[in-house]
């Protein structure tokens, strides 16, 4: 099969990293994957070394609109590639799909990380037009499949339920023991994670702890205002921001608890990766969390913007290594057995295969719908 992936770029983040996951699996599995976005990023040589085309279609980002210049170029490359099947991935390249699609008898896959509860009366009126084209929609989570049955209207035997998943090692990974206590996150550096109230919850734990440090993974625009609050805490010399990391497995191997503070989520991949790795984790329960972490089995939940359920119930952990060892294992083996890269793909090969094979009156009425009217760029 011949498939296009659609998404507004590779830069660092959960979506992009599961769009470079699917398309390797695919492409060992005999299948062609061409990605494209408006710009590349931190997983485009990934990409690349996995075997997929990547195509970078702009000189700059296109991120939460539509881009009528990034959509006219996935619609010719949808003439020049004629695939099987086109998947958009996040808003911006979940609208370029349905505009390239339009008109044309293309199975068209959209995937939702998130609800996007920051969509405006105009960002919806786009997606629902984007899902009605679709034939199919997949959420990373059941919160995310309800939402849009409920709030646009969407079949559900229009939607399918696939959680994100990891490649994950058929060895090692088990629960920390010994030295100081530290403390992680992985998280793009936007609003919606909340990282002000992991940084508070930390500095009730400094206090309790005086040993433990904090391990901030991921980039974002709100890294100078994080690291200003990270001052004003006394904090300075016990928070480390690492950046973008490249190799997420010995940041995971070093750290005692994940710590997830976000207020708007899907199924986050690095929850995921530190189950594999058999890190006990403490999340804020939102999105898909919970279909994840349950909440003292393989982890905790907590309300969202509470920095003291958050430092409480990490220091929880960190008090009692025996929890955070029976935390970890049990995460470990769910992960093993529901979230691996394999599996996921397993599930989302099947929405492909009843995506292609719509009702023939279905078929008819795709390949009679009009050319778009949207201007194309001079």
């Amino acid at each position: 099969m011949v498939y296009l992936f659609v998404i507004d770029s590779l830069q660092c983040g959960g979506a992009e990293r599961h769009v470079v996951d699917v398309g390797r699996v695919l492409t060992e599995r005999g299948h062609s994957v061409t990605v494209a976005c408006s710009v590349g990023g931190h997983f485009q040589a990934a990409g690349e070394s996995a075997g997929l085309t990547i195509a970078t279609l702009c000189d700059h980002l296109v991120k939460r609109r539509f881009g009528p210049g990034f959509a006219w170029q996935v619609r010719r490359l949808v003439q020049e590639l004629n695939p099987d099947l086109v998947h958009g991935h996040l808003y911006s390249g979940g609208l370029a799909a349905a505009f390239a699609v339009a008109g044309r008898a293309v199975p068209l896959v959209l995937t939702e990380q998130t609800e996007a509860q920051w969509r405006g009366r105009g960002q919806r009126r786009a997606s629902a037009a984007a899902y009605t084209r679709a034939t199919r929609i997949i959420g990373v989570s059941s919160a995310i499949t309800a939402s849009i049955e409920r709030h646009f209207g969407v079949p559900s035997e229009k939607l399918s339920c696939i959680p994100n998943g990891v490649t994950i090692a058929p060895e090692g990974g088990g629960y920390r023991h010994g030295g100081d206590p530290v403390v992680g996150l992985v998280a793009r550096l936007t609003p919606e994670k909340d990282i002000h109230c992991f940084l508070n919850a930390a500095a009730q734990l400094a206090g309790r702890f005086p040993a433990a440090t904090f391990r901030v993974a991921g980039d974002g625009p709100l890294r100078a205002e994080l690291e200003e609050l990270t001052a004003e805490l006394g904090l300075t010399e016990r928070v480390d921001f690492l950046g973008v990391v490249h190799d997420m497995r010995p940041f995971f191997e070093s750290v005692d608890v994940l710590a997830v503070s976000s207020v708007a989520e899907g199924t986050p991949l690095a929850i995921v990766e530190a189950m594999a790795a058999g890190v006990p984790v403490v999340a804020t329960a939102v999105g898909g969390i919970p279909e994840q972490v349950t909440d003292g089995l393989n982890g905790f939940l907590v309300e969202p913007r509470n920095p003291l359920a958050l430092a409480q119930r990490i220091g929880s952990i960190l008090a009692e290594p025996d929890v955070g060892a029976r935390l970890g294992a049990a995460g470990r083996e769910r992960a093993r057995r529901e979230f691996s890269v394999e599996a996921m793909t397993d599930r989302i090969e099947s929405v492909y295969a009843a995506a292609s094979a719509p009702h023939p009156r279905q078929r008819r009425r795709a390949t009679a719908a009009p050319e778009p009217r949207v201007a194309e760029p001079s």
